[in-house]
């Protein structure tokens, strides 16, 4: 019976045992954890304090990067401004009056250029696209049109001297965009100026249906965030000249001070080269036939149908009538 309660307390104090010994590794557990999380804590504590008690200005360091970055960015600003100021086209404050002053002498100025072969680029009665106020027209300018024309007047102005520049033969027209109030015609109005001919689209020409698609309608209008930024001017030129003198055009437009943007160039022979070359033999046999004997004639004349079968010739090529569209982007705030 003593064995028996022996073994009963004996297994009923092993089993106090283990259990005090699993709570002995809980609790130890347990503090361990809490002594983690209180040093967690404290960390965080110190470099909370820290922040707080820290200089509230950067670096010394940091301060020269940002000076640095400063006047790097500052001397970057001033290039591009004089760059856009450069080539922006300031509107002159001119009155009406004045402004159709300076039209008359700027468009007496361009018509009286003369070409290489002393040969005047334009008609007597050229006006430059200004047909509206020049000739017989006795048309002012509304006051609020006036600086935008004088705009105009300089970039047609400008773009004219480039074309003068590239030697072509002949300018034929000079097209602005007409923004004035009242620009239609009135019938039976005396000396109504004459409305340049536009270049023809590809999808207008004549026997063809123009296209309505949505995505060709909006090509032409400028993003309205650039919108903001700049203006755009679309001026078009007719003009005829060799070869040369259209790739010596395209290269001056390109190259201007001015943001020049050629958007459109159309051109064509005036004449036929085959047609050309047999109209200068039949020539040359006349004029030979006229002053030389017949044997000589004949020598001449086959000496010249030797020359004449060099039909692409750029010296003896026909000109070439080209029409040309730029758009010149003017930036605000320059």
């Amino acid at each position: 019976m003593i064995n028996r309660q022996k073994g009963i307390f004996i297994g009923a104090g092993v089993v106090l045992g283990a259990a005090c010994l699993g709570i002995g590794v809980l609790f130890f557990n347990a503090l361990s954890t809490s002594r983690e999380a209180e040093q967690q804590r404290d960390l965080a504590y110190q470099e909370l304090k820290s922040l707080y008690q820290s200089k509230v200005f950067p670096k010394i360091e940091n301060i020269k990067r940002i000076q640095d970055d400063q006047k790097e960015l500052e001397a970057w600003e001033a290039n591009v401004s004089n760059f856009l100021a450069k080539a922006s086209v300031k509107a002159d404050d001119l009155t009406p009056v004045r402004f159709k002053q300076a039209l008359q002498t700027t468009v007496r100025e361009l018509a009286s250029k003369k070409s290489e072969a002393l040969k005047s680029f334009v008609a007597g009665n050229f006006k430059f696209g200004f047909d509206r106020y020049l000739g017989d027209s006795d048309s002012l300018p509304q006051t609020a049109d006036v600086p935008k024309l004088a705009q105009q007047l300089h970039l047609i102005q400008a773009v004219v001297r480039e074309l003068y520049e590239a030697n072509i033969t002949k300018l034929t027209s000079v097209e602005r965009e007409t923004f004035e109030a009242d620009t239609t015609e009135r019938p039976g109005r005396p000396n109504a100026p004459a409305r340049p001919m536009r270049p023809t689209t590809p999808g207008s020409r004549p026997g063809q249906t123009p296209s309505t698609d949505s995505a060709t309608m909006k090509s032409d209008a400028m993003n309205p965030i650039l919108s903001s930024l700049l203006t755009r001017q679309r001026l078009t030129f007719g003009f005829q000249a060799k070869s040369s003198g259209l790739m010596a055009a395209m290269n001056r437009l390109v190259a201007m001070d001015a943001f020049v943007v050629i958007s459109s160039v159309e051109f064509t022979k005036s004449g036929d080269s085959v047609m050309a070359a047999e109209e200068r033999k039949k020539a040359s046999a006349k004029g030979s036939g006229e002053k030389k004997t017949a044997r000589t004639a004949t020598a001449t004349t086959a000496v010249d149908v030797t020359r004449d079968r060099w039909v692409t010739d750029p010296e003896r090529e026909p000109l070439l009538d080209v029409i040309v569209s730029v758009d010149v982007y003017l930036f605000k705030g320059v």
